[in-house]
């Protein structure tokens, strides 16, 4: 659209809005092209303004005599500064070893024991070991908000000329009964919500920034690292003028109140960028007609925009505005006409782009100043707006001198699988089922052991409730009474099982939710309990429990060698007639689903799982006649039961040949779709699939 090639310094891009800015600098980094925006950081987006802001929700979180909980300092630790810091004091204090991914190990506690505070800390292992020395490291740095008596009034009494002893009389008379029920209070959260003069509160601030960023590397080229020297700086000179006050004066209030005065007090200043000479410059709407580039660009020429127009006050109406002699709409499309008119007349080339719809979608109308013309253009204009060819400048593009042509990137693109990842010597019985489903999930999932790892868990999830469920089972296959007939026996075992359980994982002290899930879990068992002792009284027998199978002889339709593994959760045998049944438990609510409806539709496989199952039990000398079935533990009690298939051998010969020519698929890397996901058990993989995206782009599966 601009014609010849043209240096960055010659361009000047104008935005109608600022909401606009972000994409459009993010459109233009995606095409490798970089801008200058000059309004750069302001304070509250700097790190140590994020980091007290941080500090203060973590604070608050501390009620009635509990500690913060863990969800704030989840937050609180994920600031990249106190994370360096804390990962350092680890690593010195020989917690974790350098490069120890100590916060997935803290998401990892939550989701195991769903605590909500910290305090006394579930379980004996390492992971506990490492969250209890985060919390501790943590604590120590918070600390050094609680600035010792004898240093803050030393500090005090040399800012205001008063000297330690009289400070401290004065103090004292300020006490109040509130104050010294907090005294008493030794915790660290205890001294945070301790009332105290403001300007204790504040050295206590100024030597927490020391301790984060004291010793911290800056390179004054980095619009962050420019933005931490004037956030602190803004910082201590607040600080300081405080001292100045008279202490008869200064406020008393806890940690988390002098954090949130100490932010209402910082100046409304911005750190701006470093000018590059290869940065495109941009600008908002009025700058840009005083702009001297000759090529200026006007993004978002739309109505509302410009001209601006506000037409929902409330409090001041255009025509109460209007009355005042206050700035209104009649003035304001003055100002943008006499604007776009000097633009257009002092620069060599301007270009205006209009939208056509938002980013939630709604239709947007073109600039009233685009349509101020001579009624015969107007059609013209109107349909040069709306007709469909002008929708996306399809040129391809100009060349910019010293920088790469400009070229349209998609940033929807699911990422190409990388092709050296060696064969696998085993594949799971259930990474078949993720393979038919999608490929390119497979690969992701089982290849490269992707995992979400939630960071804010309130409840059991059904994979956690699940668990639970089958850990109490399998004590329960392990134990003397597995092969009670009587259903009083077993429910009073799976039940002591399952408190006891619940009391080393979660601890005395649970949320209201985990509580009722805990019932919900004791009702499911008490139902198993009576089918279990039927089927006892039958002659079945539990002969495995939690058994972790290969077979090693399964070879793929090529004949290549690659054994199964698995984990089959219960094996039984009949007394009399030596029969044998594989079991999976399912703790699902879909009540009175069957094997075949979970494994085939429309007679097709899309699971091998309890199929396979009977390869994976010749390894533990199980042959003969084999069963296979369900013990279905849906959220309805009345939906428990046992579920034996129905499958013919032919079905299973079938599933067989077909595992076969899976796993050649699957040693030989085949990813040839990437399926929609319309799937809630592969829902943590949408992002790197791009789901949510209508027009995704998958270039290397199309060639």
């Amino acid at each position: 659209a601009l014609g010849a090639s043209i240096h960055p310094d010659e361009i000047t891009l104008g935005a109608a809005s600022e909401s606009l800015v972000p994409p459009i600098m993010q459109e233009l980094a995606n095409a490798s092209l970089e801008t200058h925006w000059p309004v750069g950081l302001t304070l509250p987006e700097t790190r140590p303004v994020r980091l007290l802001s941080a500090v203060i929700q973590h604070l608050g979180t501390a009620r009635n005599g509990m500690p913060a909980d863990f969800h704030s300092l989840s937050e609180l630790i994920r600031h990249p500064d106190l994370f360096r810091v804390v990962s350092s004091r680890l690593v010195d204090a020989q917690v974790i070893e350098q490069g120890t991914d100590w916060l997935s190990e803290l998401d990892r506690y939550r989701i195991q024991h769903l605590q909500n505070h910290p305090g006394a800390f579930l379980g004996r292992s390492r992971r506990t070991r490492i969250v209890e020395a985060l919390c501790r490291q943590t604590d120590e740095i918070l600390a050094m908000l609680c600035v010792e008596p004898k240093e803050s009034a030393a500090a005090t009494a040399a800012t205001s000329g008063r000297t330690a002893a009289e400070k401290n009389r004065t103090s004292q008379r300020q006490l109040t009964l509130y104050d010294q029920g907090d005294i008493e209070d030794t915790t660290l959260s205890g001294q945070l919500s301790r009332r105290r003069p403001l300007t204790e509160w504040c050295d206590g601030v100024v030597r927490l920034l020391q301790l984060i960023y004291g010793e911290l590397q800056l390179d004054s080229a980095s619009l962050a690292d420019r933005g931490i020297v004037a956030a602190v700086t803004a910082v201590q000179q607040i600080c300081q003028s405080l001292h100045a006050v008279p202490s008869t004066v200064v406020p008393r209030c806890n940690c988390a109140q002098a954090l949130q005065l100490l932010l209402r007090l910082l100046p409304e200043t911005a750190v701006p960028p470093e000018g590059s000479e290869t940065a495109i410059d941009m600008v908002g709407w009025l700058d840009l007609p005083l702009d001297d580039a000759p090529y200026v660009i006007l993004a978002g020429f739309n109505e509302g925009a410009v001209p601006e127009s506000i037409t929902s006050d409330v409090f001041l109406p255009n025509s109460l505005r209007a009355s005042l002699g206050l700035n209104d709409n009649r003035r304001r499309y003055a100002r943008d006409a006499y604007a776009m008119t000097t633009l257009m007349h002092s620069h060599s080339k301007v270009v205006v782009i209009s939208g056509r719809s938002d980013a939630q979608g709604n239709p947007l109308a073109p600039s009233r100043l685009w349509l101020a013309a001579d009624p015969d253009s107007l059609p013209l204009r109107i349909h040069r707006f709306y007709q469909p060819e002008n929708t996306e400048d399809s040129s391809p593009g100009t060349a910019l001198s010293g920088r790469i042509r400009f070229a349209r990137q998609s940033g929807f693109i699911v990422p190409e699988p990388t092709a050296n990842i060696p064969a696998p010597v085993q594949i799971s019985v259930t990474a078949f089922r993720d393979y038919l489903y999608c490929p390119y999930r497979y690969f992701l999932k089982q290849e490269l052991q992707l995992r979400t790892i939630e960071d804010d868990v309130r409840e059991l999830s059904a994979a956690s409730f699940g668990s639970l469920i089958h850990e109490v089972l399998n004590r329960f296959g392990d134990s003397a009474v597995r092969h009670a007939t009587s259903a009083e026996a077993i429910d009073h075992f799976l039940l002591n099982e399952l408190r006891a359980l619940a009391l080393r994982r979660f601890g005395r002290t649970r949320s209201a939710t985990v509580g009722v899930q805990l019932q919900m879990a004791e009702a499911r068992l008490t139902a198993f309990a009576s089918h279990q002792a039927q089927r006892a009284s039958e002659g079945w027998r539990i002969h495995r429990t939690e058994d972790q199978l290969i077979y090693p002889e399964f070879k793929d339709i090529h004949g290549r060698p690659v054994a199964l593994k698995g984990r089959v959760d219960r094996i039984d045998r009949h007394e009399r007639t030596g029969e044998w049944c594989v079991l999976d438990y399912k703790t699902g609510d879909q009540t009175g689903t069957t094997p075949e409806k979970t494994h085939q539709r429309h007679d097709e496989w899309i699971d091998l799982q309890l199929p396979l199952y009977r390869l994976l039990v010749r390894s533990a000398e199980i042959d003969g006649e084999i069963s296979l079935g369900y013990v279905t533990l849906p959220g309805d009690p009345a939906g428990v039961r046992f579920m034996i298939a129905g499958w013919t051998a032919a079905d299973l010969a079938a599933a067989e040949v077909l595992a076969q020519q899976l796993a050649a698929d699957i040693l030989d890397l085949k990813i040839d779709r990437v399926a929609p996901g319309n799937d809630l058990r592969y829902g943590e993989l949408a992002g790197i699939c791009q789901d949510t995206v209508i027009d995704r782009q998958i270039p290397w599966l199309d060639t």
